[in-house]
């Protein structure tokens, strides 16, 4: 069994619901080989974007693709910020590809971005737009990082953006149990933006849902990877399944029903209890 494991949980916000649209969230993730860590990420396709949830789930898989490519490269001793932010610079390129590739213009496929790793040593995170992640050191929750906001009520900064590189957030940190990535759609949830940090007790009670890990069977496995390649995102080994407990969460809680809510834990399996 790896050292490592995902779970990803995600709700289609009620007017998107109602009105018969599709989640505009993707989150992804992989295992590196030889137990040597995880990889994830988590976009959310801005929604006045033309083909938002097209946007978001180029980004996240090129995102997760290149990562693991780069660890790869890296061999016996990653560097998970370069790594992280290679991801960055590959959704945007996945994302130009695209625009040109469908004649669109690239603002078609506005998404925000993070992605992030998790190790034996080390948590890194790399993040444009709104969103937060999340990191459990040393058994408490601290922010890794925040929701980037903009000069005007909801204005945020996406990866399509001209000057995206200097918009880029990133943080990291020794010895992380979890790491926990998350779209606006529950950032109130989970940030107490007061006290600029976690909301403990919903942070802890989302986090609970990794107990008992639970994955789709191979063969719905097997078809996510498939259609992932056949879009031409990535070739990587991804996984996208969503976890029904983790799910649940999101549909209790009364602040993930306005806007889509996606939310991905990273963390290590010898340390669940």
């Amino acid at each position: 069994m790896s050292a490592f494991q995902a779970i990803i949980g995600t709700r289609t916000g009620d007017r998107h619901t109602r009105e018969g649209e599709e989640n505009q969230d993707f989150a992804c993730y992989a295992l590196l080989p030889d137990n040597q860590g995880v990889i994830a990420a988590v976009s959310d396709g801005a929604g006045s974007a033309a083909k938002a949830a097209q946007g978001s789930r180029a980004a996240a898989t090129a995102a997760v693709g290149k990562a693991i490519d780069t660890a790869s490269r890296q061999g016996d001793s990653i560097d998970l910020q370069e790594i992280v932010l290679h991801g960055i610079e590959a959704a945007r390129e996945a994302l130009e590809a695209k625009a040109q590739g469908e004649d669109s213009s690239l603002e078609d496929y506005h998404a925000t971005l993070i992605v992030a790793g998790l190790s034996a040593t080390h948590a890194a995170v790399a993040h444009i737009g709104d969103g937060a992640s999340i990191a459990k050191v040393g058994g408490k929750y601290k922010m890794m990082t925040i929701p980037a906001r903009g000069l005007y009520p909801n204005e945020t900064f996406f990866v399509t953006i001209e000057d995206y590189q200097a918009m880029v957030a990133t943080n990291e940190t020794c010895d992380a149990d979890e790491v926990i990535l998350f779209t606006d759609g529950v950032q109130d949830e989970l940030i107490d933006f007061k006290g600029k940090k976690p909301r403990s007790e919903a942070v802890e009670s989302a986090a609970a849902t990794t107990e008992e890990p639970l994955h789709a069977d191979d063969e719905q496995l097997d078809q996510d990877h498939n259609q992932l390649k056949q879009d031409g995102d990535t070739a990587g080994p991804l996984r996208t399944d969503t976890y029904p407990r983790l799910r649940e969460w999101l549909e209790a809680r009364e602040g993930t029903h306005r806007d889509d809510a996606t939310l991905l834990i990273m963390y290590r399996l010898e340390r669940q209890p």
